[in-house]
């Protein structure tokens, strides 16, 4: 338990730091009851989620649940809330990478399948941004993930392939 809250106030610190230098207050709830669970402690749990072998947010609650204070609905809701702020933060980040990249770039692209081939005709669930497309494995019915880096390993562009 000792190395998983130290996991945890290492992700907690980091983003307290960026949510400082960013100034990301301003994306606080300002009107209603107080939040159970900060930004800051949220987006740390939501990251020692996938940094850790936990898959489910279920798992996370449960070895969380005697410091939290809160219930396992609110958990998800927060998490759920704060996607947006975790996107501002990794836009900034990735601005930074591309301010300061190195020349030489890679591009690298994968295949996210949505359905099986026999159910593509039938299913709606993506139908706005999936379409069918070929891979070395061969064709599917999905998306594609772009992904561009240069030469030290740092993230400078992430995209979807959408449908053509």
């Amino acid at each position: 338990m000792k190395s998983v809250l130290k996991l945890y106030n290492q992700f907690k610190q980091r983003v307290e730091n960026i949510y400082q230098q960013l100034n990301l207050s301003k994306y606080e709830k300002t009107k209603g009851r107080k939040l159970a669970i900060s930004n800051t402690d949220t987006i740390a749990l939501c990251l020692y989620q996938h940094a850790s072998s936990r898959l489910t947010k279920k798992s996370i609650w449960n070895d969380f649940k005697d410091t939290l204070k809160c219930s396992y609905k609110t958990l998800v809701v927060n998490m759920n809330r704060c996607l947006g702020i975790a996107l501002v933060i990794l836009s900034k980040i990735l601005s930074f990478h591309q301010e300061y990249s190195h020349l030489i770039k890679h591009t690298d692209s994968t295949d996210i399948p949505v359905y099986l081939n026999k159910n593509a005709r039938k299913h709606k669930t993506m139908n706005g941004l999936s379409a069918w497309g070929n891979s070395g494995k061969g064709s599917f019915y999905g998306l594609k993930l772009h992904l561009t880096s240069d030469l030290n390993r740092k993230i400078l562009t992430i995209g979807l392939g959408l449908r053509k």
